[in-house]
């Protein structure tokens, strides 16, 4: 049964798991708090990732600026680059 199934998989193109198997990147949710609800658009967002990846989408409520007191967008190329973002010390209070 499991020779048919490994049968089944390889005849798709999928391949066992290898330690070297990683992703280079994928597309990952971003939230940013303490932005003003002036400034919350894609051409923030834009300016946030540009050196590091794309904005695939903005979050519905964010894209129709439903919630004010943050944003949310989709990005790829972004995963590996973890860190915390501040825009201002004012943000923090």
């Amino acid at each position: 049964m499991v020779k048919e199934i490994k049968g089944f998989f390889s005849s798709l193109g999928v391949k066992e798991w290898s330690d070297k198997d990683i992703a280079r990147d994928r597309n990952v949710w971003v939230q940013c708090n303490g932005v003003p609800f002036h400034s919350l658009s894609e051409d923030l967002f834009q300016k946030l990732v540009m050196t590091r990846g794309t904005i695939v989408c903005l979050n519905a409520a964010t894209a129709n600026k439903h919630r004010f007191d943050f944003g949310r967008f989709c990005g790829n190329g972004l995963a590996n680059d973890v860190e915390e973002c501040k825009l201002s010390e004012e943000a923090e209070a």
